[in-house]
C-alpha cells in the first residue's frame, strides 16, 4: 500500500518552515492518481505558502507496481542501501524486476521504460553506445540521456525518442525503431540470465552499462 507522511521543509527563499507530503511508498495499482502526479512532478515539488518559492523535495520513495510486476527503489542518501530499508522480495513473482535510482528524474525514466515493457539493461547499453560513438564526432553527448517515448508517425513508422540534457536545457534524440532493435538484438548476449538476477535489487545505469562492455573487450 502508499504510505505518504509529513515531513518539515525550509524554504530557501524566506526560510520559513512548513510540513511537506513524502511518500515512502507508493502502490501505483492501489493509487493511479498519485502515478499521474509523480510523473508531473507535483509528488515532489515543494511551494512555500508564504513567498512562492517552488522547488523540488528529494527523499527516499519505494515505487511498486504490482501489474507490471517491478518495484523501483529511489536512494536519496549516500552509500548502498542499508538492509532494513530493503523490503522483502522472497514473496515476489520470479519474474518482478527490482531497480535502485538515484534520483527523481531516473524514477520517472525507470517506470516509463517498464510501462513500455523494454529491456532497461538493453536501453542503458544503447545509450552508452550511443555517447561513446557521439564523443568521436562533431556533437558529443555530454549530459544525461533519458528515454522519451516510442512514437508512431502517421506512415505507421516507429522511433523511440531520447531527451539529452545538458547545461543550456535539453533536445531531443530520436531513432527509427528498426534501427534501435537490430543494435539491443546484437548486444542481448552480453547481458546476465534473468534467473540468475532473480529478487536482486540492481542500479542499471551508465555504469551498468559500461561494465558490461569493458567485461567483453
Amino acid at each position: 500500500m502508499s504510505m505518504p507522511r509529513q515531513i518539515p521543509v525550509t524554504c530557501k527563499q524566506c526560510a520559513k518552515e512548513h510540513p511537506f507530503t513524502a511518500w515512502e511508498s507508493l502502490n501505483v495499482t492501489l493509487d493511479r492518481k498519485a502515478k499521474d502526479q509523480l510523473l508531473k512532478g507535483d509528488l515532489t515539488r515543494f511551494e512555500c505558502p508564504d513567498c512562492g518559492w517552488s522547488g523540488n523535495v528529494v527523499y527516499p520513495m519505494l515505487y511498486h507496481d504490482m501489474e507490471k510486476h517491478f518495484m523501483i527503489w529511489l536512494w536519496t542518501e549516500s552509500g548502498d542501501l542499508e538492509p532494513t530499508s530493503v523490503p522483502p522480495t522472497q514473496l515476489m513473482r520470479d519474474d518482478y524486476r527490482f531497480r535502485i535510482v538515484g534520483t527523481c528524474i531516473q524514477l520517472i525514466e525507470k517506470v516509463r521504460v517498464f510501462d513500455t515493457d523494454l529491456d532497461d539493461r538493453l536501453l542503458e547499453l544503447f545509450k552508452f553506445l550511443l555517447q561513446v560513438q557521439a564523443s568521436q564526432g562533431d556533437h558529443p553527448l555530454l549530459g544525461e540521456i533519458l528515454f522519451g517515448a516510442l512514437e508512431r508517425s502517421e506512415n505507421g513508422a516507429q522511433s523511440i525518442s531520447f531527451e539529452h540534457l545538458t547545461e543550456a536545457g535539453s533536445e531531443c534524440l530520436a531513432f527509427p525503431m528498426q534501427a534501435y532493435q537490430r543494435v539491443v538484438g546484437s548486444l542481448t548476449s552480453l547481458l546476465p540470465s534473468r534467473r540468475h538476477q532473480v529478487g536482486q535489487w540492481l542500479r542499471v545505469d551508465r555504469a551498468f552499462a559500461e561494465s558490461l562492455v569493458r567485461r567483453l573487450l
